[in-house]
C-alpha cells in the first residue's frame, strides 16, 4: 500500500515538474513543500522494497523527477573517491541525491574515502573486510539527521570476496546495523538505500557449514541419522532425490 501510494505521488510530482510553465523557483517550491513534507519515510520503504518490480518502478520515477529537477535548477551531482578508498568513482551511481538540495546552480557531492577510524569485527562472523567512509555534502537534512529524500546507491562489490553474494554492509551511523544489498545477475554490483551517511564496512558474512552426522560401527556401516528433505523429481514420485544442503 505504501509503495502504491508513493508511486502515485511520484507520478503527480513528475507531471508538475514537467509542465511547460515550471520555473526554477516553482521546481524548488515543489521539492520543498510537497516532496520534503511527505515523502522521506514512504520513499525509504519503497526504495528498499524486497519486491524488485515495485522497487525498480519507484526508482525509475525518482530518477525521472531528479533529472527534470537538475535540468531546471542547474543542480548537479558529483562523485569523488580518494585513492585509499580503493573505489572507482566512475562506477558509483546514486539516485535521489540532487533532490536533497534547493540551491540552484550548485553540485551535491558524494565523497568516498578511507575512514579515520579502524573498525574491528568478529572474525567468526565476518571476513574480507573493506572499510569506507561515505559523505553526502551540500544537502539539506531533517532535524534528526536524515536526508530529506533517501538515496539509492549502486557500486562495485569488493573484489576480495570469496562468495560475493554473501556481502553485507555494516552501517556505523546505526551502530553497525547490517544492510543486505541487492545485486545484479553476476554479483559484481551491489545496490542499497540510505537515509544517513557515515562510515561503512563491506564484509563477507561467514557462513557456517552444517555439521555432518557421525558414521561408524565395527562393520563400517552407517550408525548416525540423516534428516534430508526429500523431493520428487517426477509428479508420480517415481524418481526421488535427496537434497543434502540442509543436512543436520
Amino acid at each position: 500500500e505504501i509503495v502504491t501510494e508513493i508511486s502515485g505521488k511520484l507520478d503527480n510530482w513528475n507531471s508538475e515538474m514537467g509542465a511547460a510553465t515550471t520555473t526554477t523557483e516553482s521546481a524548488i517550491d515543489l521539492i520543498q513543500n510537497e516532496v520534503y513534507g511527505t515523502a522521506s519515510d514512504e520513499l525509504a520503504v519503497a526504495m528498499a522494497s524486497d519486491n524488485k518490480t515495485e522497487r525498480d518502478n519507484v526508482l525509475m520515477k525518482v530518477s525521472e523527477l531528479e533529472e527534470a529537477y537538475k535540468d531546471i535548477t542547474g543542480i548537479d551531482v558529483v562523485v569523488t573517491a580518494t585513492e585509499d578508498s580503493y573505489t572507482n568513482a566512475n562506477q558509483v551511481k546514486i539516485v535521489g541525491a540532487a533532490l536533497n538540495s534547493t540551491t540552484k546552480d550548485t553540485a551535491v557531492e558524494l565523497n568516498l574515502s578511507k575512514p579515520s577510524k579502524t573498525y574491528t569485527l568478529d572474525p567468526l562472523e565476518y571476513k574480507n573486510m573493506v572499510q569506507l567512509s561515505m559523505k553526502l555534502e551540500k544537502v539539506s537534512l531533517n532535524e534528526d539527521g536524515k536526508l530529506k529524500v533517501p538515496v539509492y546507491i549502486t557500486m562495485p562489490v569488493p573484489d576480495n570476496l570469496d562468495i560475493p553474494k554473501n556481502l553485507v554492509i555494516l552501517h556505523y551511523y546505526n551502530d553497525g546495523e547490517e544492510i543486505h544489498p541487492n545485486f545484479n545477475e553476476n554479483y559484481t554490483m551491489a545496490s542499497f538505500m540510505l537515509t544517513h551517511f557515515s562510515d561503512f564496512v563491506f564484509a563477507e558474512k561467514v557462513v557456517t557449514e552444517p555439521s555432518r552426522p557421525s558414521t561408524g560401527g565395527s562393520s563400517g556401516g552407517f550408525s548416525g541419522s540423516y534428516n534430508y528433505p526429500v523431493k520428487a523429481d517426477d509428479v508420480d514420485g517415481a524418481t526421488v532425490s535427496f537434497d543434502k544442503s540442509n543436512a543436520v
